[in-house]
């Protein structure tokens, strides 16, 4: 199967692309970490900006989506985070469809791959969570077609759908959550995923 590389010059400007390189290497890549709030609202205000200048350049929206979630949920963040997440989705299916990537193999050892895999894998789950479990498990099964490694479980949610399993089933039977985020209970999910 030939491989896909998502390569991220194809879909930013080189002038935008170091920009953005040198700014993000400022904070590691992690500008979530910002402490002072104008800095913060500033690059933030950025990233959207280049999202539009640059709608199928993928690394900006997850860290966008990123630094969203350290705001309260008023109106404003829960309209641009969801816009977001749509942008990002309509710009993995573009990519998607113009490099037939569904017959190809997606490595996730690059680093380049991973926004493309999560952001396909993120509306597969959305697609879940709003009923839509037979379109949800077509596009699982596709994503897990890519990497066979599955670096990003797929294969579970692939059995869980094809089951006709709920995706709140799954988070009740599966996951826990803590002061710290959301977790898999892994021993439990695969004993499931393996028949034990």
């Amino acid at each position: 199967m030939e491989d896909f590389i998502y390569k991220e010059s194809d879909y930013v400007k080189s002038k935008d692309l170091k920009i953005y390189t040198d700014l993000m290497l400022n904070y590691d890549f992690e500008p979530d970490g910002i402490e002072d709030e104008e800095e913060f609202n500033w690059v933030l205000q950025y990233l959207v900006s280049l999202t539009k200048k640059a709608p199928d350049f993928l690394q900006p929206y997850e860290i966008i989506l990123s630094m969203l979630s350290h705001f309260e949920k008023d109106k404003e963040v829960v309209v641009l985070k969801e816009e977001t997440q749509k942008q990002l989705q309509e710009a993995c299916y573009r990519i998607a469809e113009k490099h037939d990537v569904f017959n190809k193999q997606i490595e996730w050892g690059w680093h380049e791959n991973r926004p493309l895999v999560r952001g396909l894998n993120f509306h597969a789950d959305t697609l879940w969570k709003e009923g839509e479990v037979d379109k949800a498990y077509e596009l699982f099964s596709k994503i897990l077609k890519t990497n066979e490694n599955d670096n990003i479980g797929a294969r579970y949610s692939v059995k869980a759908t094809k089951g006709g399993m709920s995706h709140q089933e799954f988070e009740n039977r599966f996951t826990y959550s803590d002061k710290r985020g959301s977790y898999y209970k892994n021993e439990e999910l695969s004993d499931w995923f393996e028949g034990v």
